[in-house]
């Protein structure tokens, strides 16, 4: 992304149209977008980039889908980009409130257009800022409002409470407008909003007797690096509405940390953050519920609470994995029946297994009959990120440290390798979105998927990522480069893996190095055998893909389970 600041703005300069104004800023922000992900270590100046071009945009009369557009970029940044940003640092809130601000005066935009009755869809105006300005606004047009926000839901259900709106007339807009946002318990049932998945919640006519049960609300809330983010307490309060920051207080909301995109340790340092993010909202710990992925997380906090450690109170723990909820992942899928590669292998940054797996691939003559992506240079990389390092990778690759160097040296020329998307998600600008989409194509072309998971340790964490549902979701047998169990943790989760035609005692080997080695002993098996013996044992597999498909695509059952047997036991 070539484009500058300065650029942008003279041409804006020279413009006489005030949508061509729009629409030109508009593109420059989500190419800056695009920009931040790919290139993360420059992330404080491009969002303050994109705060400079909401500005510009803002000089002028909007329209409604305008302001659409800037809302969904502002809470994009608030929700992915400003992850990457670490927390208790002065950039980071700065930056935060500008955002909100921001988020502020479009509101102010949205309701002079309804003001003047110029807003086509009146349901888009209701979001919340972190002090609830606009509350009194959003309930003077609740009649007129349709509540197709997460926001609008809690804000509905405070209304309730309050005596603003009775249950009946309460239940039947949420039925109208969300009839799928009840997670069932015992005797409760709670409303889900804020980042909730709604697609694992359930309708009324699936709960016996919902007339009669009581209800409370729950904010679902995404939060990354927690071991980081929990502690920003101002931070985590400015993500959740006033109204439902009151109802926490009162005791009649719950408070759901989803550390989807991130590894979870527990550890005393989490339950410090957690109990003071409590007393910084001015609710009990039992009030919050934290998903974390890793499923040993709960052994470790029940141990801790054994112990009697836990002095502060005793925020609840489920663990769950919303990798598996993914989208993109529930799209069609097939298996190729006459696939040209024998292996599939995708590599983002070259983790120590990773780069042991790519470099013994290229040793071993594989790469011509593999689609293989490495995204990075092995010599280029960010300060934050480990070298690669020859020594290291001996043991992993059982060659001497000489001829190791000699293999990186001969590769490096020949990076970044990227494999190209279908919906060019490998292009310059919008390299991160391949976290979140795939490309069934390059699953069809391959006879077996080669995943390596973000990390590949000892005992913990016990947990997997996007990168294992891609092979789900895509029907792919495959190998998987990650930590010890972590077959046996999709085994809890209902899947099938793919002994015997696969040596999979690999899964179980605590040592890390000779869990590779195991593990590429079946690779290397694999690519000897002809490519017409490989499609007739994955045709024998078939039955287990189709499982795992299906698996999949209802898994949403499996998590409201998970969440109902967690709280009910509460």
């Amino acid at each position: 992304m070539q484009t500058t600041s300065q650029n942008v703005g003279q041409e804006l300069v020279t413009s006489v149209v005030e949508s061509e104004w729009g629409q030109h800023v508009l593109k420059y922000i989500d190419a800056k977008v695009g920009y931040a992900e790919q290139n993360r270590d420059s992330i404080f100046e491009t969002l303050n980039n994109i705060h400079w071009a909401v500005r510009q945009v803002l000089r002028f009369v909007l329209d409604e889908d305008i302001i659409q557009h800037l809302y969904r970029r502002l809470d994009y940044m608030g929700g992915y980009l400003s992850w990457q940003i670490p927390s208790l640092s002065l950039t980071k809130t700065v930056l935060h409130q500008d955002r909100m601000i921001l988020r502020a005066t479009l509101m102010e935009r949205l309701l002079g257009l309804l003001a003047e009755g110029k807003l086509r869809q009146p349901q888009n105006f209701i979001r919340f800022d972190s002090e609830g300005q606009f509350l009194s606004a959003a309930r003077a047009n609740v009649v007129r409002t349709s509540f197709a926000s997460a926001e609008a839901v809690a804000l509905l259900y405070d209304m309730h409470v309050q005596g603003m709106q009775t249950r009946e007339v309460f239940v039947s807009r949420l039925v109208e407008e969300h009839p799928r946002c009840f997670l069932p318990l015992k005797d409760e049932v709670i409303i889900a909003c804020g980042d909730a998945p709604l697609h694992i919640c359930c309708g009324p006519e699936e709960i016996p007797d919902f007339a009669q049960r009581k209800f409370s609300v729950a904010w679902w809330l995404d939060v990354n690096f927690p071991a980081d983010q929990l502690g920003d307490y101002p931070y985590i309060a400015a993500r959740i509405p006033s109204f439902v920051r009151a109802l926490l207080q009162k005791g009649e909301a719950r408070l759901f940390l989803c550390a989807a995109g991130d590894i979870s340790y527990f550890g005393q340092i989490w339950y410090d953050q957690v109990t003071g993010l409590a007393q910084h909202l001015g609710c009990k710990p039992e009030s919050i519920v934290y998903l974390p992925q890793n499923s040993g997380f709960a052994n470790d906090f029940a141990l801790f609470v054994t112990n009697g450690e836990a002095k502060r109170g005793v925020p609840q723990i489920i663990p769950l994995n919303t990798h598996l909820l993914l989208a993109s992942m529930q799209q069609p899928a097939r298996i190729g029946e006459t696939p040209s590669k024998k292996f599939l292998c995708f590599n983002h940054w070259p983790h120590i297994h990773r780069t042991a797996l790519f470099l013994s691939m290229v040793r071993d003559g594989m790469l011509s009959d593999s689609h293989v992506s490495f995204n990075h240079s092995m010599r280029k990389l960010p300060e934050h990120f480990p070298k690669v390092e020859a020594a290291k990778l001996v043991p992993w690759m059982g060659m001497p440290e000489s001829d190791v160097a000699a293999l990186i040296e001969e590769v490096e020329p020949k990076l970044p390798l990227r494999l190209d998307l279908n919906d060019n998600t490998a292009s310059p600008g919008s390299l991160g979105s391949f976290i979140w989409r795939f490309d069934a194509r390059l699953h069809e072309d391959a006879a077996y998927y080669l995943v390596t998971e973000s990390e590949m340790g000892g005992v913990s964490p016990q947990r997997f990522t996007e990168k294992t549902v891609k092979g789900l979701a895509a029907m792919n047998p495959f190998i998987l480069f990650g930590n010890v169990g972590t077959l046996a943790t999709l085994h809890k989760w209902g899947f099938q893996t793919f002994s015997p035609l696969i040596d999979e005692s690999y899964d179980g080997i605590v040592d890390p190095v000779a869990r590779f080695h195991a593990a590429y002993a079946e690779v290397q098996r694999l690519h000897a055998l002809p490519m017409e013996q490989l499609l007739e044992q994955r045709r024998s597999l078939f039955p287990v893909l189709e499982h795992n498909r299906q698996r999949l695509l209802n898994v949403g059952s499996a998590f409201l389970g998970i969440l109902q047997k967690g709280l009910d036991a509460a």
